[in-house]
């Protein structure tokens, strides 16, 4: 793993927000309350990591405790790579660079 930070490569693994708990698939969230399809922390908490050879060296081995959504990693990808995530070439585009309708 120590020789990904030498790259260009990355591994961005997100989990999905609790287990179904109450709502019929029987997992458990302890010590959170709630399941999916709550607003409790059980429905919205999950795990993520990212790791590779982008992440700026003060950042590697920090833990962020931060509220992150899925939405925010748009504009924080494309700031690791020098892209303004605001730019007009990129807005309305999908990734195979073709226009939106």
């Amino acid at each position: 793993m120590a020789g990904i930070f030498k790259s260009s490569t990355n591994i961005i693994n997100f989990f999905p927000n609790g287990g179904w708990g109450a709502h019929g698939g029987g997992a458990s969230n302890w010590p959170f309350r709630g399941s999916k399809v709550s607003n409790w922390e059980g429905g919205t908490r999950g795990a993520s990591f990212v790791a590779g050879g982008v992440i700026p060296k003060k950042m590697r081995g920090t833990i962020c405790h931060e509220t992150v959504h899925v939405t925010d990693y748009y504009a924080t990808f494309a700031w690791l790579a020098g892209v303004n995530p605001r730019d007009p070439n990129t807005v309305g585009v999908h990734s195979d660079g073709t226009k939106f309708p």
